[in-house]
């Protein structure tokens, strides 16, 4: 392999044709400035040291395999302008790479393999190409409040997503992968009713957006049975897939659809009837006096038709213990509860089997009460679900008037205060809070109850 030492601050037009290999060595600063432009014709860049296009720009051409348009290194690399021209095959990073100005795909994808691609400024696709997401790397842009920008993606085919923030700004992470698989990032993959493809979407600090996203994909992405007439771009939440009312999806070959009110990021997946059936937002389990209460909520039902309820005394063997009938149909929030009378003294395990019309079923998660020793549990609050990303449920098990919760975070710092009744239902969100340790302090009728809780992304 041909090694390259270069420093290029001048008005050139510098090509390396075939070179094999540009390396900037570690300790070695070389700044493309002014009008230069660095052509790399089946010619790799190793970033060893500090490589910075200030105003200049950098092809890659040639015909030559991925890896020999590649941008690799022990270092980042900063471009100011980055064009693609390959005449056959596709160009690679295997490094972050940051964009300042502007990318042109004018022949060949750019495939980001497992490492990021920032682009701070605009893109031109041409020619049918597109940024590739075929592993874990992400493509990354800065959306301010009001502003919307489009991710120009996709994974054996383009379908990008666009994103509208009407919260605060932020970096969003966008990639486009195969399959819908049913938890989300694991599980079987989906074969019908769906688009094939799922988009991972993350934000560089949690909390405060209200997106809109706009997905769009090809009649090829389309698994059979998948009703583009009738279709909602669904949520993965953690415990199930949270779809929204169907609708038909706009355009002609590519298509797309949107959906507002996102305030939280995970993976997305474009569903229609069929798919999907039950979307399970969050399931609890909690002591309610000397019982075991179970409350869970759906965002969507579709021929939905009876929740098992299972229990078992050591998280392996479970035990139907009886049944609530579900909706059948419905696009709305609905709430639901099962009161286990005379609970095992000891760990309880509850899951939920969640049937169909049509019999096939699927579990929730397991969920866990502790009543070892319950005549001598004397806490006269229960706080769940810990850890939690959403929403934190305060429940009293004796007659309290009323009360102030206070939450600090790992500095000691005050985050929340606000005041508790038992005649009310005392949730709070926690959503907007970074991840960490936290501590909750109840201040019940004299008496200071202190936890600590995990709030997680």
């Amino acid at each position: 392999m041909k090694n390259i030492i270069a420093t290029i601050i001048c008005c050139w037009t510098v090509i390396l044709s075939a070179q094999t290999n540009l390396k900037v060595q570690s300790g070695t600063n070389v700044r493309v400035t002014s009008d230069v432009t660095l052509i790399l014709e089946n010619t790799s860049l190793t970033n060893d040291g500090t490589f910075t296009a200030n105003d200049g720009e950098i092809h890659i051409t040639g015909n030559g395999t991925n890896n020999q348009s590649s941008i690799g290194g022990a270092n980042p690399t900063t471009f100011h302008n980055l064009v693609v021209n390959k005449s056959a095959n596709d160009a690679e990073i295997n490094q972050n790479v940051t964009v300042q100005n502007h990318i042109t795909l004018t022949n060949g994808n750019l495939e980001l393999n497992n490492h990021d691609l920032t682009l701070n400024g605009n893109y031109t696709l041409n020619n049918g190409h597109y940024i590739q997401t075929s592993g874990t790397g992400s493509l990354k842009r800065e959306i301010t409040n009001g502003a919307t920008k489009t991710f120009p993606v996709g994974n054996h085919s383009y379908t990008p997503m666009m994103i509208e923030n009407d919260g605060t700004a932020d970096v969003f992470s966008v990639r486009s992968a195969l399959e819908v698989l049913e938890n989300g990032t694991s599980g079987n993959a989906l074969t019908t009713d769906v688009v094939d493809r799922t988009w991972f979407i993350e934000e560089a600090v949690v909390g405060g957006s209200d997106l809109t996203l706009t997905a769009t994909w090809n009649a090829s992405d389309e698994l059979t049975g998948f009703d583009r007439t009738n279709c909602y771009l669904s949520h993965y939440k953690g415990s199930g897939w949270n779809g929204n009312t169907p609708i038909g999806a706009t355009g002609s070959d590519p298509y797309s659809i949107s959906r507002s009110g996102v305030t939280s990021l995970s993976p997305f997946a474009v569903g229609s009837s069929g798919a999907l059936p039950i979307e399970l937002i969050d399931f609890y389990a909690f002591r309610a006096d000397e019982n075991v209460k179970l409350e869970w909520r759906t965002a969507m039902e579709i021929n939905s038709d009876i929740f098992e309820i299972e229990h078992s005394t050591n998280g392996i063997s479970f035990q139907k213990i009886g049944e609530v009938q579900a909706a059948t149909f419905s696009n709305s929030a609905l709430n639901y509860e099962f009161l286990h009378k005379n609970p095992f003294d000891g760990i309880n395990y509850y899951r939920l089997k969640m049937r169909d019309l049509d019999g096939s079923f699927e579990y929730s998660e397991i969920r866990s009460v502790d009543l070892t020793n319950f005549e001598n549990l004397s806490s006269p609050v229960t706080i769940y679900p810990n850890p939690t990303s959403d929403i934190l449920n305060i429940r009293f098990n004796e007659n309290i008037e009323e009360g102030r919760v206070e939450l600090y975070n790992e500095l000691g710092q005050k985050v929340l205060e606000t005041p508790l009744n038992y005649s009310s239902k005392n949730t709070i969100s926690v959503s907007d809070f970074p991840a960490g340790i936290y501590l909750i302090n109840l201040k019940i009728e004299g008496r200071n109850i202190t936890n600590r809780i995990m709030i997680t992304e």
